[in-house]
C-alpha cells in the first residue's frame, strides 16, 4: 500500500518540479529590407515593392517603407527615378525597354544603398495550342485537358515562367506558376499541359514570361528551402547587395488564349 501512495506523490511532485517560464522571443528578431523589384519590360513599367520582415505582434502596415530613394539604370549608366506612389510602392511608367540589356534597381534607405541586376531576355513564342476531351477517371474528372508549347531559342539562358488564369482564378503566387530552364532542353519546344478539366465555353489564358538564368536560380532555391522534405529550411542565397532580402526580375511576356469550343 505504502507503493501505492508513494508513487503518485513522486509524480505529481516531478510534474510541478519541472515547469518552468519558458521566454519565446517573438518580436525580438532584427528586421531586414525586402525588395521586390519587376521591370515588365512589354509593358514598359517598373515596379518596386519594399518592406521590412515583420515582428510577431507588428502590424503589416508599419513595415512598409516609404521613405526609399528607387533608381533603374541601365548599361549605359544612366539613372531614371523612379517614385513612390504609396503603400511601399514604386511605380515608373513608359520606361523603354532594350532587351538583351542589362537593368540595375538601386533602392537607398538611411544611407545605405542596395542594388541588384537583372538580364532583359528576348521572349519566347508560343506554338499553337491544343486541347482534347478525356473520360473520367479515378483522378480527374471528365472533360478537357489543355496543351500549349512554345519555342525555345538557341543557347543556354532561356528561363520561363508561366501564369495560368481561367476560372477567374491567376494563379501568380509562388507555389501556383510553373518555372523552368533549358540546360536539358536547349532550342527545344517546351510543351506543358493544365491537370484540369475544362468544359465548353471556358476561357484560359497563359503568360509566358522570359526570365533570365540568376532569376530562375531564385525560384529554385526558394521552392527547395520551403519543400516540406528540406531539413533546414532557409531564404535563398542574397539577390540584393548588404544582405537585403527579395529579387529583381527584368522579363518581358507574350500571351495566348485558349476557348474551348
Amino acid at each position: 500500500m505504502k507503493n501505492l501512495v508513494v508513487l503518485p506523490i513522486v509524480a505529481l511532485f516531478a510534474l510541478f518540479s519541472c515547469q518552468k517560464e519558458i521566454k519565446i522571443n517573438l518580436n525580438e528578431a532584427n528586421p531586414k529590407l525586402v525588395i521586390e523589384a519587376n521591370y515588365i519590360a512589354t509593358d514598359s513599367l517598373v515596379t518596386v515593392r519594399i518592406s521590412y520582415t515583420g515582428n510577431y505582434f507588428d502590424e503589416y502596415s508599419s513595415n512598409l517603407v516609404n521613405d526609399a530613394a528607387v533608381f533603374i539604370k541601365e548599361t549605359n549608366g544612366s539613372y531614371t527615378t523612379v517614385p513612390s506612389v504609396g503603400n511601399g510602392k514604386y511605380e515608373l511608367a513608359n520606361y523603354a525597354p532594350t532587351y538583351g540589356a542589362t537593368y540595375t534597381i538601386q533602392v537607398v534607405k538611411d544611407g545605405i544603398a542596395y542594388e541588384s541586376s537583372s538580364l532583359l531576355m528576348p521572349t519566347m513564342d508560343f506554338l499553337p495550342a491544343a486541347y482534347e476531351y478525356q473520360e473520367e477517371t479515378l483522378f480527374s474528372e471528365a472533360g478537357y485537358r489543355v496543351k500549349y508549347s512554345f519555342q525555345d531559342p538557341p543557347g543556354i539562358g532561356n528561363c520561363y515562367k508561366v501564369i495560368e488564369t481561367y476560372r477567374d482564378t491567376t494563379f501568380s503566387k509562388f507555389g501556383e506558376f510553373r518555372f523552368g530552364d533549358d540546360r536539358l532542353t536547349d532550342g527545344n519546344i517546351h510543351e506543358l499541359s493544365i491537370f484540369k478539366s475544362f468544359l465548353i465555353g471556358d476561357t484560359v489564358l497563359i503568360e509566358l514570361q522570359s526570365i533570365n538564368q540568376a532569376v530562375h536560380n531564385y525560384y529554385d532555391q526558394l521552392s527547395t528551402n520551403t519543400s516540406a522534405f528540406t531539413a533546414a529550411q532557409g531564404n535563398p542565397d542574397y539577390y540584393w547587395t548588404n544582405e537585403a532580402l527579395g529579387y529583381f526580375s527584368a522579363y518581358g511576356y507574350k500571351r495566348q488564349q485558349v476557348v474551348i469550343q
